[in-house]
């Protein structure tokens, strides 16, 4: 007969320094915590993020799944990296709620224009009204 022995002693931390959620090695300086209370190095926050976003995901995500405010960017000090991530999810944001709503976008590449396509009428309009002035 086999007997579980559990040892239930206690081990002491020998350091008190963060450790990175993404890379798992202790963080030195600065770092980020997630809602989820996970801490980041900035730059693998970035990556986690910046990896996200390239899969279209509307929403930005910790390790564990857990949906982050969008505000969490803030803490970036790259300003360039903060900017560019902040544009990406709103054009993903953009895309999901076109998507959703069966939107369409204008066909001028310099429009930003969505509208909403009527079956009723026999013809597609693939331009906004400002395009076609």
């Amino acid at each position: 007969m086999w007997k579980t022995i559990i040892d239930y002693t206690l081990t002491t931390m020998t350091s008190c320094k963060p450790v990175c959620f993404f890379c798992q090695n202790d963080i030195d300086g600065t770092f980020i915590q997630s809602s989820c209370y996970h801490t980041y190095h900035q730059d693998c926050l970035k990556t986690l993020f910046h990896d996200k976003l390239l899969s279209q995901s509307p929403i930005l995500q910790c390790l564990c799944t857990r949906k982050q405010n969008p505000n969490i960017l803030e803490h970036f000090s790259d300003d360039h990296a903060k900017i560019l991530l902040k544009q990406k999810l709103f054009i993903n944001q953009l895309k999901k709620i076109a998507q959703k709503y069966k939107l369409e976008k204008c066909k001028s590449s310099k429009c930003s224009f969505y509208y909403k396509i009527d079956i009723r009428l026999s013809y597609k309009v693939s331009y906004c009204p400002s395009c076609l002035l």
